[in-house]
């Protein structure tokens, strides 16, 4: 069996809930928080965008990666999240059963991809595979659900 090799490029975490301050998203929104006029994420959005518009220009396949979390996962603590023990707050909440929480774990709006190939994240190794095939030989994007980071 002859391999296809592709230029793949990775796009990282970059939702809602980790992305924009406020709604949709804002849960766990990077910053500095001990700097209260530090703008967080929202400063370097025109730079993420030009540096995705940058790879899908030049790479053969998108990847994105995105947390989609449920209330049970072990990183999600409603009550005492603490970051030294690997547990925070709910976000990018997936797997919710209400529409507006899921909306935190979408990717931001202006670098969404169209209709992605869903690697869900509790997939096999087998799934994985056939996304993976299935992406590069129709050069279409992959978003890749994760539990964990």
């Amino acid at each position: 069996m002859t391999r296809k090799t592709a230029r793949v490029g990775w796009v990282v975490d970059v939702q809602n809930d980790f992305a924009k301050r406020s709604e949709p998203g804002g849960r766990l929104y990077v910053c500095d928080l001990s700097d209260e006029a530090d703008p967080g994420a929202e400063a370097i959005e025109p730079e993420v965008v030009r540096a995705v518009e940058l790879l899908r220009r030049h790479c053969d396949v998108m990847v994105y990666t995105g947390d989609w979390h449920a209330l049970e996962d072990e990183e999600i603590d409603v009550e005492s999240p603490d970051p030294a023990r690997g547990t925070y707050p709910p976000h990018c909440m997936g797997r919710s059963a209400v529409a507006a929480e899921r909306l935190g774990a979408e990717i931001i709006a202006d670098i969404r991809p169209e209709n992605p190939l869903i690697l869900d994240r509790d997939a096999s190794p087998e799934e994985a595979r056939a996304v993976a095939e299935n992406a590069v030989a129709n050069g279409q994007p992959v978003f890749v659900q994760k539990d964990r980071f």
